[in-house]
């Protein structure tokens, strides 16, 4: 018995929906002509709480480093008030004029912070953006601490000083390596050899570092030892150290030895 108009339409239109539904299961990898669904409100105030978990930690990371900088400021003002009994005019103004720039240098990194939290906030972070610019920012200020300290020397192993310790440290200098205070700080380098050896104690001179340069030259060191257990011939220079003849630079951002072409 020949079949309906409408029996036709309805078994064609079961053909051809088991010929998808076998066509999909014989290609897995065929994309569904499915709608997917618009996420649920669950799902949506799920990504509203992480993102203000996210912006709750940015605003901690910022009210810890404004701390620092507010701390770092007193140190500073005390400093120059130091530096004012015993410095001469131009270096006072040097100071102050080093402790505006630095000043300027913390405005921005504070402007470039709160950038950063109104970016998370809209969920619209550029990370590599304003990661450069802090970088460059704290390169900046890592490079005005070194100008400050490029006169400066450290000295260590001298023992206990009563008295005037300005006065004593001028004449031990004179006695031990033959040099005066007030001499460049490139005689007192070079003639730091001469320092000896007494009652089992060994007297350094160093140059002042800053805080990150200590931190890498103690790095360094670490891995001077290491290398000389292992039997290899080492050197330490500043931010490098030689291996078997072949020198090696300190990479900072990658936190790893780079061989110096």
């Amino acid at each position: 018995m020949p079949k309906s108009p409408k029996a036709r339409k309805e078994s064609s239109k079961r053909e051809r929906e088991e010929g998808r539904m076998s066509e999909e299961g014989l290609n897995p990898f065929r994309k569904s002509s499915r709608t997917e669904r618009s996420p649920s409100r669950s799902e949506e105030r799920t990504q509203s709480k992480e993102i203000e978990k996210k912006v709750e930690t940015v605003l901690r990371e910022i009210k810890e480093d404004m701390a620092g900088i507010v701390e770092e400021s007193r140190a500073r003002r005390k400093e120059l008030a130091a530096a004012r009994e015993k410095e001469g005019e131009q270096e006072r103004e040097d100071i102050l004029k080093s402790s505006e720039e630095n000043g300027e240098l913390r405005k921005e990194l504070a402007t470039v912070r709160e950038e950063m939290k109104g970016r998370e906030e809209k969920g619209q972070l550029e990370k590599a953006d304003w990661m450069k610019r802090m970088e460059m920012i704290e390169e900046k200020m890592e490079q005005r601490e070194k100008k400050e300290r490029k006169n400066n020397v450290i000295i260590t192993g001298i023992g206990a000083i009563s008295g005037n310790i300005e006065r004593v440290v001028e004449e031990w200098l004179e006695r031990e390596i033959g040099v005066k205070v007030n001499e460049q700080k490139k005689n007192i380098m070079l003639s730091k050899g001469k320092l000896k050896e007494k009652k089992g104690e060994r007297m350094y001179i160093d140059d002042d570092l800053t805080k990150e340069e200590r931190e890498t030259q103690k790095k360094l060191r670490e891995l001077v030892r290491a290398e000389r257990d292992r039997g290899k011939r080492v050197k330490i220079g500043y931010r490098k150290i030689q291996i078997n003849g072949d020198w090696f630079r300190w990479d900072k951002r990658q936190e790893k030895l780079k061989k110096v072409c």
